[in-house]
Order: C-alpha cells, then structure tokens, then sequence
C-alpha cells in the first residue's frame, strides 16, 4: 500500500495549526501576566505570575513536542514514499531486465529454429540425393 505523503502533510499541518493556536494563547497569557505585573501590586501576584509562569512553561512544551512530531510525521512519510518509489524503480528495472532477457531468447529461439529448418532441408535433400544415388 503506498504512503499518502499529503494526508500525513495534511496531519503534519493540522499539528502546526495547533501550535499556531497555542502561540496565540501565549502570547495572550504574556499580555496578561505583563498586564499584572505593571497594575497589581497585592500580595498573591507572586503567586499568580508563578502559576501563570507555569502554564506558559507547559504551553512552549506542547508547542515544541507538536512541531517535533508534525516535523516527524513529514519526515517519516518523505522518507516512507522514497523507499516505495526506489522498491518500484527497482521492480521496474528488473522487469526491464526480463522482458530484454526474454525478447532476447525469442530471437535467438527464431535463429535456432530457422537453422533447424535449413539443416532439415538440407538432410531431406541429402537423403533424396542419396536415395536417387541408390537406385
């Protein structure tokens, strides 16, 4: 079965896409954080900026682990089809290769069956010769 290289791009982009969003977010939960950082001053904003520290943290591991594997998934299905096409390439060429051996053989069968003709008539005139000698 071969590899469908644009279903597993598609994937790989759906992936990307899903990174792009959670680009988005970051960049909104950054405002948001900068935004606390600049207009509060009470005493849980430690806290919060340090919760918030921590989703950003988990959010850039999504987005990383979503672009290895897009990246992995294009990869994979690049290198899958060049393996199938060099499998199909080399079934051609040893196809190729047959079908030259075979024609090969059939023109050869030909000679040697125009040379069994040749040497069948050639006895058949011999034995004529040689039974007209007889008689």
């Amino acid at each position: 079965m071969a590899m469908d290289v644009s279903r597993a791009n598609a994937q790989a982009a759906n992936l990307s896409s899903c990174s792009s969003e959670l680009n988005r977010a970051l960049n909104l939960l950054n405002s948001y954080k900068s935004n606390i950082l600049n207009n509060y001053q009470s005493s849980e904003v430690p806290s919060i900026i340090s919760e918030i520290n921590s989703i950003i943290k988990l959010i850039n591991g999504a987005m990383n682990e979503l672009n290895s594997v897009g990246n992995a998934v294009r990869t994979s299905a690049k290198n899958i089809r060049n393996q199938e096409l060099a499998r199909i390439r080399a079934a051609q060429n040893a196809l190729n290769a047959a079908k030259a051996t075979l024609d090969n053989l059939i023109k050869r069968r030909k000679r040697l069956n125009e040379q069994m003709l040749d040497a069948q008539r050639k006895y058949n005139k011999c034995y004529s010769e040689l039974q007209a000698a007889r008689r």
